[in-house]
């Protein structure tokens, strides 16, 4: 039902559609609280504690300025027959509302022994015990907003409107509340035992669709083409082997058996491969490609960036010593050098091509695709793999993930797909050592600079912006450091660059011609210099854990010790943990837990680009349970899609799915 049968005033119908995107009455009651305050009575009175308290005004308030934008209020109230002082800081407007003889309800810090609390918050309805907290803006409060969503609540009752989304099979058997009816407990609890019951059936709605829209989009990739085993040359494999300068880790060996082994089988192959920053990746898709051209195949790898695509083919280009012609194709070639690869493309003289986006244009076509390897696979979507994979017959996939997570939890996420997991590093144990700086002065920053300088070590200065914010844009800190290191020689990356000059930066970087390199996150994934051990990340509080760890990841990649410096001018107690937390490890797989229980999965799966809506309300690591049955029961669905609520059911996803990648097209 659209917001306009709410008859709302022009001003609040404006905020919901503009502010927060809502355009239905439902969208509106699915809008749920971004938190819960319990504001329960607290049963002891402990000293330095967190307190909940009904209390009795005896005083009225009196306000003190301490200094600009800082004012001190304090009152005292009656609280179960004693005297006690209220504190509170910024809160000038409760003059106009309490007075003598009130009832309100105080939460704060206790100081027991002085009778002081320091109130966070001063409440004057005490018969709520739940206060909904809402992600919104200046334009309307939490009060008002509710007001709304019962108003709307009330309408689809009125109109006997079904919100349920889950099968109704499963809503039986488990016993699961109407979705109306967990709605209004969500957004009006009389306590927190009647939020878990509303969220039981809301985490579960939720992560029954994530599994049954990672089945469907794995469907749709598996779907097309014809199966044929192939017959791979295991002497060219090995003569490969032969040629390397070191010796493929044991989990390195087993991911290519895992995936030679999926190739010489009739069916396709549907793998993904993760592994931890410099675990060997790449030189596994390369030897599944050698494999792919062994059995007289063409094999394509596909990654996001210019620069990305560039680098893979120097470094492929660099392992391979055999009679295998590899060749690349980006946007910014010529238009005589695309015409080129193309012609050579389609009559088979390429055996390995590494490419973006260009890959799947129509005109580009293969005279025998069979294996297609995708990199950085969060960053493409199901559309884009499928097309790229029905360029050729009996192609098999691959998927590239540097986010790696724990093989039972991967087994969850990613459904279906067989997992290669990489564990160690082709040279050894990284040795970097990782430093949180806060508000630290220029003066401290170029000093751990020159120490790596004189050292012979090579720097990444990693930025969030490019311009805008002179303490941590591309362009400020680039001046900063050329004004101090000009001799050592400073480069200048970021992604509005021409590629020339990005690929002109890099080899003088990676030759010594300069020894600094300040850029954005294009260096993030795939980059391998010779020599640079010291990373520097500004701001990094605007960076997500995996991405601070892909950015450390950039060096120190030829076992010596590295050194990484996480700068932030911010202290609050959240980012500080965060930052600490990836200092106190290396492990890729415990730093994107982590990550996965604060932010979702959404960067792991590529929920965006694949038309997956991601988590709200429910978290993969502390849902797990959860996770589990409702991946059972999407199985049980596609099992039985003759049944009319299951076929529904899949049918609604896959619209919802086409909504979410029109919008995002």
């Amino acid at each position: 039902m659209k917001l306009e049968n709410l008859k709302l005033t022009n001003r609040r119908e404006l905020y919901l559609k503009n502010s927060l995107g809502l355009s239905t009455i439902q969208d509106l009651v699915n809008y749920l609280p971004k938190k819960y305050e319990n504001l329960t009575i607290s049963e002891e009175l402990r000293h330095d504690s967190k307190v909940v308290v009904l209390a009795k005004v005896v005083e009225e308030l009196n306000v003190t300025r301490i200094r600009k934008n800082l004012t001190k209020g304090d009152f005292y109230v009656e609280i179960n027959g004693d005297l006690y002082k209220i504190i509170i800081f910024n809160r000038d407007f409760l003059k106009r509302y309490l007075s003598v003889g009130q009832r309100i309800k105080v939460e704060g810090k206790l100081n027991y022994y002085r009778r002081e609390i320091v109130a966070s918050n001063i409440y004057f309805n005490i018969s709520e015990n739940i206060v909904t907290k809402y992600n919104l803006d200046k334009g309307m409060n939490d009060k008002e907003f509710k007001s709304l969503v019962n108003k709307g609540l009330k309408v689809l009752e009125s109109n006997n409107i079904n919100l349920n989304i889950v099968p109704k099979t499963y809503i039986e058997k488990y016993q699961l509340l109407d979705k109306l009816k967990c709605l209004y407990l969500a957004h009006n609890p009389s306590n927190i035992n009647q939020v878990k019951r509303a969220f039981r059936h809301l985490k579960y709605e939720e992560l029954l669709e994530l599994v049954t829209s990672l089945e469907i989009n794995r469907r749709i990739i598996k779907s097309g083409g014809n199966s044929k085993k192939k017959l791979v040359n295991l002497s060219l494999l090995e003569e490969f082997y032969t040629t390397l300068p070191y010796e493929l880790t044991i989990s390195q060996k087993s991911a290519i058996m895992e995936i030679v082994s999926d190739l010489q089988k009739p069916s396709n192959m549907y793998r993904i491969l993760q592994g931890d920053v410099g675990s060997g990746k790449t030189l596994v898709a390369l030897s599944s490609m050698i494999a792919a051209v062994s059995a007289s195949y063409q094999a394509a790898m596909m990654a996001p960036t210019d620069l990305l695509v560039r680098q893979h083919y120097e470094s492929l280009k660099n392992f391979i010593k055999l009679d295998i012609n590899i060749a690349f194709l980006v946007s910014s070639m010529t238009n005589k050098e695309k015409a080129r690869i193309k012609e050579d493309l389609e009559n088979g003289k390429i055996d390995i091509i590494v490419g973006t986006h260009s890959l799947i244009q129509k005109d580009v076509n293969f005279k025998k695709l069979g294996m297609v390897v995708i990199d950085e696979q969060h960053r493409f979507g199901v559309e884009q793999r499928r097309l790229l994979r029905e360029k050729g017959e009996a192609v098999d996939l691959l998927l590239m993930s540097a986010t790696p997570i724990p093989r039972s939890l991967a087994q969850t996420v990613y459904g279906d797909l067989d997992i290669s997991t990489l564990e160690g590093y082709p040279n050894g144990k990284r040795n970097i050592t990782t430093k949180v700086l806060v508000n630290k002065d220029k003066e401290t920053i170029f000093k751990y600079a020159r120490e790596n300088l004189e050292k012979n070590n090579k720097i990444f200065v990693v930025c969030p912006l490019i311009e805008g914010d002179s303490s941590k844009d591309v362009s400020s800190v680039y001046e900063l450091f050329l004004g101090e290191f000009a001799k050592y020689g400073v480069g200048f990356l970021h992604g509005k660059l021409d590629e020339i000059t990005k690929v002109q930066t890099l080899s003088d970087f990676d030759n010594g011609k300069i020894k600094i390199v300040v850029s954005t996150t294009v260096i993030e994934v795939g980059i391998d210099i010779k020599g640079a051990n010291a990373i520097f990340v500004y701001g990094s509080e605007h960076f997500g854990m995996a991405q601070l760890h892909q950015l450390r990841g950039r060096i120190a990649r030829d076992g010596n010790k590295g050194e990484c410096f996480l700068l932030t001018s911010k202290d609050d107690p959240e980012v500080l943990e965060r930052l600490n937390f990836l200092a106190s490890t290396q492990d890729g797989f415990k730093i994107s837990r982590y990550d996965m229980q604060r932010r979702g999965i959404g960067d792991i799966i590529g929920s965006r680009q694949s038309g997956v809506s991601d988590l709200k309300m429910a978290n993969i690591i502390d849902d797990y349970h959860i996770l589990e049955v409702a991946r059972k029961d999407a199985k049980n669905i596609f099992n039985n899609q003759s049944i009319k609520e299951f076929n529904d059911y899949i049918k609604r996803i896959e619209k919802k799915i086409k909504n979410n990648l029109t919008m995002l097209n």
